[in-house]
């Protein structure tokens, strides 16, 4: 009976979720936040994957009621747009390769030989990734060479281990 005068007297009292790092879900509604420690801070996590990543191993799931959150600042959203909610299991990791499209504006590749100079693409463009699909590929072979466009736009045969530029 003393603990229900208590909750009514001062609701929201519940601070144990305070001590560490810790994933905090609201009870009522949901929502997740990442709870360091370090600023005082509720940071709402994208999803779960996000707050493993900024979390470490140790991060725990705590519920905690709207009310003990109620006076606790809330500050920008951490985590990656779009993972995944769920993590597989160890043993369930794909293993498979990982590969990496980068384009520049208009599809131009970024210049990243001439990024130590400065005159690399500075706008942004797009990057894939895609994991986990085999890469379908086929040796060129000693005797044949591809031909290939860099950030410029400037063409290039690519054979036996060396790049030469083409007039057109």
């Amino acid at each position: 009976a003393g603990a229900t005068v208590y909750g009514l007297l001062r609701p929201g009292g519940n601070e144990t979720w305070r001590k560490g790092e810790n994933l905090v879900v609201n009870r009522e509604t949901g929502a997740r936040y990442l709870w360091t420690g370090t600023d005082g801070v509720l940071h709402p996590v994208r999803n779960y994957a996000s707050a493993r990543l900024i979390g470490g191993p140790r991060l725990k799931a705590v519920d905690v009621s709207t009310a003990s959150l109620r006076d606790v600042p809330v500050g920008s959203p951490a985590g990656i747009p779009g993972a995944p909610d769920t993590l597989p299991a160890p043993g369930q990791l794909d293993a498979g390769a990982w590969h990496m499209c980068v384009t520049g504006p208009g599809g131009a590749l970024p210049s990243t030989s001439g990024a130590a100079l400065g005159s690399g693409v500075a706008e942004p463009g797009a990057t894939t990734l895609v994991a986990g699909a085999p890469l379908e590929t086929q040796d060129i072979g000693a005797d044949r060479g591809v031909l290939v466009s860099g950030p410029d736009r400037t063409e290039y045969l690519v054979w036996r281990g060396s790049r030469l530029p083409l007039d057109r």
